[in-house]
């Protein structure tokens, strides 16, 4: 399971997004969990429903760098989103 932090979740969003992407679509890079079979990317993201329009430019932007890398989307409140970013 993941776990956060903000020095490691600013890190992931700096090689992938920008901050300003990322509290325009209400969504926070998390961690990155490694385990035997493979690494896993956790996202949350606030409004789940928009994650059909935003989906694949996330994964195809991670995938660039780590081809093998599963992505999880974990939803979360705006309210945590936001606090998570400000952090």
């Amino acid at each position: 399971m993941y776990k956060f932090t903000p020095h490691t979740s600013r890190e992931l969003l700096d090689k992938y997004f920008s901050l300003q992407w990322c509290k325009d679509n209400l969504i926070i890079p998390i961690s990155i969990e490694s385990n035997s079979d493979n690494d896993i990317f956790w996202i949350a993201i606030a409004n789940y429903s928009y994650l059909g329009t935003i989906a694949e430019p996330i994964k195809s932007r991670i995938k660039q760098d780590s081809p093998n890398i599963e992505i999880i989307f974990i939803e979360k409140s705006l309210e945590e989103i936001e606090e998570m970013l400000d952090k």
